[in-house]
């Protein structure tokens, strides 16, 4: 029967726009997943058409959407993204490291290194990032020695960063010291970080001065690793900064007083 009432209509309404919004989520998905199978000649061919449009292109923001879209051909990309670690343009370097690290083929692993003293910060960021992202625990004394020598191409913070993603118990104490030793006030907000991954049970002690830090950036930040580390230690300090000038740093403190007492 046709509908008559408002009610009625509405209903009708109502149930087909359901099913068209159902049926459109299913198709969007299916449109996401599914890929149209290639012979691998052509799957190959568009492989090196990207990665020679890559090559001519100089426009960062373009080399980062092709780069993009190389990767999602997996394994078939590795080989011209490793071709391009040798280009002289740094952005392709970069970006090409980074995508390396997603694709998970350890074959990157040497060219990666050889980026580890490039005079780019970024080049060194993403190489290490993609070394570390392979999980190569062969980077760890290399890490060690960058510290100890006092050699100024790797980020102290991606440094900790990475201890704390290999769980390297073996440098609490040079974390430990970074963390009351360091200028600058973000890196030692780093090293804090890390020690709270690797043993967040001992850690407390060394959060507490940066509960106070000037900067009302770096006090949040304190606050949120405080709210992880969720140790009882740290309830006096978070309750004062309940006061805090700060909006961020008050409701933070809220949360991570909250999620101490409510373990």
């Amino acid at each position: 029967k046709r509908p008559q009432k408002r009610r009625e209509v509405a209903a009708v309404i109502s149930i087909y726009t359901l099913i068209f919004i159902i049926l459109s989520a299913i198709m969007i998905k299916w449109a996401d997943q599914y890929q149209f199978p290639i012979s691998p000649e052509r799957r190959m061919a568009r492989v090196e058409r990207l990665a020679q449009d890559i090559e001519n292109t100089t426009m960062r923001r373009e080399i980062a959407y092709k780069i993009d879209d190389l990767t999602r051909y997996g394994q078939a990309a590795v080989e011209p993204l490793l071709r391009l670690l040798e280009n002289e343009d740094p952005n392709k370097k970069e970006m090409a490291a980074e995508a390396l690290g997603k694709l998970g083929d350890t074959a990157a692993l040497k060219p990666l290194y050889s980026l580890l003293d490039h005079p780019w910060d970024n080049v060194r960021s993403c190489a290490l990032g993609s070394i570390v992202q392979l999980g190569d625990r062969n980077i760890i004394p290399v890490l060690f020695s960058s510290l100890e020598s006092g050699h100024p191409d790797l980020s102290h913070c991606q440094i900790y960063e990475s201890f704390a993603t290999f769980h390297v118990t073996e440098s609490w104490e040079l974390l430990a010291s970074a963390s009351e030793n360091e200028e600058s006030e973000w890196t030692r907000i780093c090293a804090v970080k890390a020690m709270a991954e690797i043993q967040p049970g001992k850690m407390a002690p060394y959060l507490i001065p940066l509960l106070g830090l000037e900067s009302k950036r770096l006090r949040a930040e304190a606050v949120r690793i405080a709210s992880t580390v969720q140790d009882e230690r740290l309830l006096p300090y978070l309750k004062k900064l309940q006061e805090d000038e700060y909006y961020e740093v008050r409701l933070l403190a809220n949360r991570a007083i909250e999620a101490i007492e409510n373990q």
